[in-house]
């Protein structure tokens, strides 16, 4: 997968990676990125267009590789496991309410019956669901 640079970017281990310049006067690697490592601190590495930090081409734990995108939608549950407000969509596009203060208003203009349900997505793909609040009786 070609990294993106204009992107988000964190190391292959996830560690928080920041682009601080591209385009830097360098034969082999010319993007200088901040990445954070243990107790606070932050080393600054200069990488190639590829993201590597081998210049191999080997894999290792501090290749730059695009963060996924994290988003998160809400969902509704009746008294009877069935799903209210599938036609709603969050900020990301995604089906369900955009937080759980809108869930939560929702739930209320049906008598907080049910439960609130908390869909993550990562890249597009649904990761996880969680019981947020309620369960159904």
């Amino acid at each position: 997968m070609t990294l993106d640079w204009t992107k988000p970017i964190q190391t292959r281990s996830g560690l928080k990676a920041e682009l601080i310049r591209r385009g830097v006067t360098h034969p082999v690697s010319p993007n200088i990125v901040l990445v954070d490592r243990e107790a606070g601190r932050q080393v600054a590495f200069m990488y190639p267009d590829g993201g590597n930090y081998r210049h191999d081409g080997r894999q290792h734990d501090l290749d730059i590789v695009n963060a996924p995108v994290v988003s998160h939608g809400y969902f509704l549950l009746d008294s009877k496991y069935a799903l209210v407000g599938l036609r709603t969509f969050n900020t990301s596009g995604y089906p369900g309410c955009s937080g759980f203060d809108q869930a939560s208003q929702v739930s209320h203009l049906f008598g907080n019956r049910g439960a609130i349900l908390k869909v993550t997505w990562h890249d597009g793909k649904p990761t996880a669901v969680e019981l947020i609040q309620g369960v159904p009786e």
